[in-house]
């Protein structure tokens, strides 16, 4: 999707206006952070209009729905069995336009399940492939610092990676 530059006549804009593109993104975005990961990608590209859509990018954003409804019965589960150690992946795509950003991605894992993921345009232009990998990296890695320390607190980990509370000793 790209923005368009022309103008749009009044007619055109009010026939645009008429659909609720905020609020469908609004609803994808609930559904997106709540059980599915895996449209972070196309979400992200589609939020980009919110203010400035086309017919185009209706029509992407209607595409993303009839996704999600072909695939409704998709599950998503949560594992209640498997170790308790905090896993990250991360991977980033490196866009060599100078006016524009590279994409990271990361899904951070609590044993078997997805706790927290993202895919984000990068807060700095990258020059390179590398560059824009190690950033992908230093974002999952801040990420992932964040939520060991989400874990600690909720799930009762110590730092070893076994389950119960660590006794602080008297002073």
């Amino acid at each position: 999707l790209k923005k368009c530059t022309q103008p749009v006549t009044a007619q055109e804009r009010q026939a645009l206006d008429m659909f609720p593109y905020a609020e469908v993104l609004g609803g994808i975005g609930y559904v997106m952070t709540c059980t599915r990961p895996t449209i972070s990608y196309a979400f992200k590209e589609c939020s980009k209009f919110t203010s400035c859509y086309r017919s185009e990018h209706i029509d992407a954003l209607l595409v993303l729905v009839s996704y999600l409804r072909r695939n409704e019965h998709e599950e998503f589960r949560i594992a209640s069995v498997g170790s308790n150690e905090l896993r990250a992946y991360t991977d980033a795509d490196w866009n060599h336009d100078v006016n524009h950003r590279s994409t990271t991605g990361w899904i951070i894992l609590y044993g078997d399940t997805p706790i927290s993921w993202a895919s984000r345009s990068q807060k700095c232009t990258s020059k390179s492939t590398c560059e824009a990998e190690f950033v992908a990296l230093a974002s999952c890695a801040a990420h992932s610092w964040c939520m060991k320390g989400v874990c600690v607190g909720k799930f009762l980990i110590n730092m070893s990676g076994s389950r119960g509370r660590q006794k602080t000793p008297n002073r």
